[in-house]
């Protein structure tokens, strides 16, 4: 464990886990050697967790690269207003055949099981008078969720269920970041389908709470709760392909 910046970071397994510097820090706890970081602090009575690891390989980013952009120039290009408030230039993964497949063949079930592992959520967030409350605690069982909003199945009966999947597209000629803003969502999570420095310069997740860029590798995903704020960095070079996703929780 090393203080970095405001923030504790732990390499653990190959995973990272980043400690969210909201206010003085009441409770760091890690249990047993599955190292589950669970971190409390005062400032809005928020808890907070991200976390990083791997998850695909470097050809299946590539495969999901290449199926995005053929899509994108059958249809004449990569679309800008799918998202009203923080738009960004990407394509639905619903609207990539190969996309789709995978996250209902494979993807969604591990998705799902990471997010379950990580935050055993059972109400996600609270707000009130403008303050976000997290409340982490052992999920018990749930069933799918059948919403009218809901581009998912969630065939495997977690509480979860996917509000948005889409493939993110920041290059030089056109969109190359997107400011600071909240997710839709109860947890989100965005997979780098590049590999920073060689593929593109700058970019990154920054996290106001952490005061921080997280630059993850080519493959690893980052999750983290939607309330918190964070923008993509702008790039100074390259392209940078980011696979995202919006997930809700019944209740």
């Amino acid at each position: 464990m090393k203080k970095v910046e405001g923030c504790v970071e732990m390499i653990i397994g190959g995973s990272c886990w980043w400690k969210v510097n909201l206010a003085m820090v009441m409770l760091l706890t890690v249990m047993g050697s599955g190292a589950y970081v669970l971190v409390v602090a005062t400032q809005l009575n928020a808890t907070a967790k991200l976390r990083s690891e791997p998850l695909l390989t470097h050809e299946q980013c590539d495969a999901i690269i290449e199926a995005a952009e053929a899509v994108a120039k059958s249809r004449g290009g990569w679309m800008s207003h799918r998202h009203e408030s923080y738009p960004t230039v990407d394509l639905s993964a619903f609207d990539i055949p190969y996309i789709a497949k995978f996250w209902n063949s494979s993807l969604e079930s591990k998705v799902f099981r990471r997010l379950e592992h990580i935050y055993k959520v059972d109400v996600p967030w609270e707000t009130h008078d403008k303050e976000e409350k997290y409340h982490f605690s052992e999920r018990t069982s749930g069933k799918s969720i059948q919403e009218e909003d809901s581009i998912s199945s969630s065939r495997n009966k977690s509480p979860l269920y996917l509000r948005d999947l889409f493939v993110v597209k920041y290059a030089m000629g056109g969109q190359r970041s997107l400011s600071l803003h909240k997710d839709g969502s109860h947890l989100s999570f965005n997979i780098a389908l590049q590999s920073f420095d060689s593929d593109y310069k700058g970019g990154g997740t920054y996290i106001k709470a952490i005061n921080r860029t997280i630059h993850i590798k080519k493959g690893d995903v980052l999750f983290h709760p939607s309330a918190l704020y964070h923008k993509g960095v702008e790039i100074t070079d390259g392209v940078r392909y980011i696979l995202v996703g919006f997930v809700k929780m019944q209740g």
